[in-house]
């Protein structure tokens, strides 16, 4: 069988390499990784952030804020499908919450909310959080000084 994962890239699975991906990973961590949230490119987002992780994948987040709260986000990415959850799990975390309290979101917050990852793809929760920020600190620095955007 063929699957797209989020950044467009097919991939070969067949049921056994599901069902041993499956094994050991919390209901939490599936539902993200296999329906990921809040996935797309946002045009003329008022904030937007695309670092590259330390294991080279990239992750890109855009978001618009109506008062001061995070109205809408969304993601893409080109990773793993622990990064793949990580940032639908950090998109979903913030959306309807206050700037303020977007910067506050730690990886380790990402992690409990997928009810754990295994210690070589925390980096991925580190990535999502990356992302995040510079999207919140892109959108203050473009709300103080609007015509630079």
């Amino acid at each position: 069988m063929l699957r797209i994962n989020v950044a467009g890239k097919m991939t070969k699975t067949g049921k056994e390499t599901e069902d041993q991906t499956r094994a050991g990973y919390s209901p939490e961590f599936l539902a993200h990784a296999l329906t990921p949230q809040n996935v797309g490119l946002m045009s003329d987002p008022d904030g937007y952030g695309a670092p590259q992780g330390e294991c080279g994948d990239m992750m890109e987040i855009g978001l618009r804020v109506r008062g001061d709260l995070i109205d809408n986000i969304a993601f893409i990415t080109d990773g793993c499908a622990f990064t793949v959850a990580c940032g639908s799990v950090v998109t979903t975390m913030v959306k309807g919450r206050t700037v303020a309290a977007a910067l506050e979101i730690k990886p380790e917050d990402i992690i409990g909310a997928l009810g754990g990852l295994p210690p070589e793809h925390e980096h991925c929760a580190r990535l999502a959080v990356d992302t995040l920020r510079l999207a919140v600190k892109d959108y203050l620095k473009n709300r103080s000084a609007p015509w630079k955007k």
